[in-house]
C-alpha cells in the first residue's frame, strides 16, 4: 500500500495549476479590438456593416435589433486581434441614404464617423 504525503498531493496540484494557467494566458492576454462609430449625421442608422475588406460581401447587420441615433455611437468589438484588416463599412440610415468606405484601417483607430455630406 502506497501513502502519499499531502505536500506531494499539494506540489502536484500546484504544477497542474502552472501548467493550466500558462496553457491559457494566450487567449486570455489576447486583446480584442474595439471600434466606436459615431453618427454625427442628422439621421439614424438602421443597420450597420462592417466586413473585412476581401471578403467581397457585407454579412450580417452589426446592429441587429438596435440603432445608432444621430449624435449616438455604437461600439464594435473587431475581435481578437483586430485581424483581418482593413474592412469596408456600410451603413444604411431609416431614410434609406447608405453611406459607404472601402479599405478602412479599423485596426489602427479607436473611432469612425458618420459625418454630414457637404
Amino acid at each position: 500500500m502506497s501513502v502519499t504525503s499531502r505536500s506531494s498531493r499539494s506540489a502536484r496540484a500546484l504544477r497542474r495549476l502552472i501548467a493550466a494557467l500558462t496553457i491559457a494566458a494566450p487567449v486570455a492576454t489576447a486583446a480584442a479590438h474595439e471600434v466606436r462609430f459615431e453618427n454625427l449625421t442628422g439621421t439614424t442608422i438602421r443597420t450597420l456593416y462592417v466586413a473585412p475588406s476581401q471578403l467581397g460581401d457585407w454579412g450580417e447587420d452589426q446592429l441587429g435589433k438596435y440603432m445608432i441615433d444621430a449624435g449616438e455611437s455604437f461600439t464594435l468589438d473587431l475581435g481578437i486581434q483586430s485581424a483581418p484588416c482593413p474592412f469596408d463599412v456600410k451603413a444604411v440610415f431609416v431614410d434609406d441614404d447608405e453611406a459607404m468606405s472601402f479599405a478602412v484601417d479599423l485596426c489602427s483607430i479607436d473611432v469612425f464617423y458618420f459625418r454630414p455630406e457637404g
